[in-house]
């Protein structure tokens, strides 16, 4: 490349976020990101302290899982592991708790709805799209039953994604099967379809999140309590020395029409509430976590981070 003849073209930046000793993403200007690993043995040592793990904590004692079961509905993409502090968080509230077990490869069964004119038409349905999660919902369940008792009230909690997925999948149950079920807490969860023209267009669900808020609007079964949790901690803005605040606003305008609004960085505010439902506000962020990994963020506090866990876990029972 003649460089020279580019002037201030040439010149670029880079912005990285260390996520481990063994992972970090850069992204440039222009937009690419870059999955990086460190050297084997950094040359500065304030670096390497800086990438060294914290020394292990004592293990936490014991609690007796005397309360009701908790079932996580993870975000795309997301595993068990990624939920481990989230679990045990509520494990030592005295909660049987299980996440529905998905694996990374689960979502690939996405591909076939997307083949279909539901999808290029934005109208697609859970039923359609999403009868993996929902296999996954009813095994979780199962089991949880079968280890607790047919009668058992087990409680979800939705991350993301995962919370507006189990408003379909308890839409979609009998009155029987629902009885299984006592309340929904939700996490993040965009719960609002993308406003009318054009954003309705762009809508990345295409079409799910409608299909999820005509059918079963708000708190809509009257039998289950409902709590969704939402935050601002992050501002939608067009600052080029805020990575956070970018994708803040590349993610709050296709949901809400908003890019400027406050949210988690992922979910805006206006969109992270159900009508009817209780609502609380915590100061989160959407993800502390690679989806699929488990490998931690730093700086980053979720719902589920100790920190932050006490601000809803109460509204369990």
């Amino acid at each position: 490349m003649p460089f020279e003849l580019l002037g201030d073209n040439a010149k670029g930046w880079l912005e990285t976020k260390y996520i481990s000793p063994q992972l970090r993403l850069t992204r440039g200007n222009k937009g690419s990101l870059f999955v990086l690993t460190p050297e084997a043995e950094p040359n500065d040592p304030e670096l390497e302290a800086l990438l060294s793990p914290p020394p292990p904590s004592a293990p936490p004692v014991a609690v007796a899982q005397t309360k009701a079961p908790v079932l996580v509905c993870p975000a795309q993409f997301g595993t068990d592991a990624d939920y481990a502090e989230l679990v045990d968080g509520l494990r030592q509230r005295g909660h049987p708790v299980m996440v529905v077990p998905l694996k990374f490869t689960d979502w690939l069964r996405l591909i076939p709805a997307s083949l279909t004119a539901e999808y290029w038409k934005g109208e697609l349905s859970p039923e359609v799209a999403l009868p993996f999660y929902f296999e996954g919902l009813d095994a979780a369940t199962a089991q949880l039953q079968s280890e607790h008792g047919a009668d058992v009230q087990i409680q979800l909690v939705g991350h993301s994604i995962g919370g507006w997925i189990a408003r379909a999948y308890l839409g979609q149950l009998s009155a029987e099967k629902r009885a299984a079920y006592s309340a929904l807490v939700t996490l993040g969860t965009p719960h609002a379809p993308p406003p009318e023209g054009i954003f309705r267009t762009l809508d990345q669900t295409r079409g799910l999140l409608n299909s999820v808020e005509t059918a079963y609007p708000g708190a809509y079964h009257a039998e289950l309590r409902y709590l969704t949790v939402g935050s601002r901690t992050v501002k939608g803005a067009l600052d080029p020395s805020s990575l956070g605040a970018l994708l803040a606003t590349a993610s709050y305008l296709p949901l809400c029409g908003d890019a400027f609004t406050e949210g988690d960085g992922i979910t805006p505010i206006g969109c992270a509430h159900l009508d009817g439902a209780e609502q609380r506000e915590v100061a989160a962020f959407h993800i502390s976590f690679v989806p699929g990994s488990g490998t931690r963020l730093l700086g980053t506090p979720w719902y589920g981070s100790p920190e932050l866990i006490d601000g809803w876990a109460d509204f369990l029972r």
